[in-house]
């Protein structure tokens, strides 16, 4: 496992650190751009980190490293094991980026702010945040990037990254389509009164974010399960 990760990490290094240096200057502008701090670690974070993760499976396979690794001394569940925490670590990567993207974005407000430039998005970044709701922003980051790994990776290690992509964009289509009929019935007002429950409490925001993280830690935990069975039973 240790071998695979440190293998996944030297491919994956001069693309991490390109995507973080293009997150960070992103996510600076987008925090000026739509004068929300809030929005700044999901999207940094999922850009980060799903950017990194699809090139490591997309050059595993273009250069026929799937097949080199099962002839060294590592198993087919280390494989999985190793390739499900190397990816972990871009996401975990990706939400650093974000953080320190939101950061920066604050500071710039706050000097602006020091120098008389005092207009309603400067302000709005440099009056500072709420951290329970940040950390509730960028759980759902976190979520959404782990959803989006927890469905590719099983498909990638049982049919191939090349395969793969032929049913993402299906399930996507799916996802947004039941996404759209929910959002369409009944049980939208039950989220909306939901989501006002939650931020009536002041603590709502951050148990509401402890809670996704743990979902998202039980989500691709069993998507690994799952995908190291698939991968056994692959032929290369």
């Amino acid at each position: 496992m240790k071998a695979m990760i440190l293998s996944d990490l030297i491919i994956m290094r001069k693309y991490l650190a390109q995507q973080s240096v293009i997150g960070l200057a992103l996510g600076i502008l987008l925090a000026f751009v739509m004068e929300n701090p809030y929005v700044v670690s999901p999207l940094i974070s999922v850009t980060v980190s799903g950017n990194c993760a699809f090139t490591v499976l997309a050059l595993d396979e273009r250069n026929g490293w799937e097949r080199y690794r099962l002839a060294l001394p590592i198993s087919r569940a280390n494989v999985v094991s190793g390739r499900y925490a190397s990816l972990a670590i871009a996401v975990a990567a990706g939400l650093v980026v974000g953080l320190v993207a939101s950061l920066a974005a604050m500071a710039l407000a706050s000097a602006f702010m020091a120098m008389g430039y005092d207009v309603d998005g400067v302000r709005a970044l440099g009056e500072g945040i709420d951290p329970g709701t940040y950390t509730l922003s960028a759980s759902m980051g976190l979520l959404f990037i782990t959803v989006a790994l927890a469905v590719t990776l099983p498909l990638a290690m049982r049919s191939g990254m090349t395969k793969a992509v032929r049913f993402i964009p299906m399930i996507i289509v799916l996802v947004v389509i039941l996404m759209s009929a929910a959002i369409g019935s009944n049980d939208a007002l039950f989220v909306a009164e939901f989501l006002d429950g939650i931020f009536a409490d002041p603590n709502g925001p951050a148990m509401l974010a402890v809670a996704s993280a743990a979902a998202s830690v039980a989500l691709y935990a069993a998507s690994a399960a799952i995908a190291a069975r698939l991968y056994e039973a692959r032929e290369m």
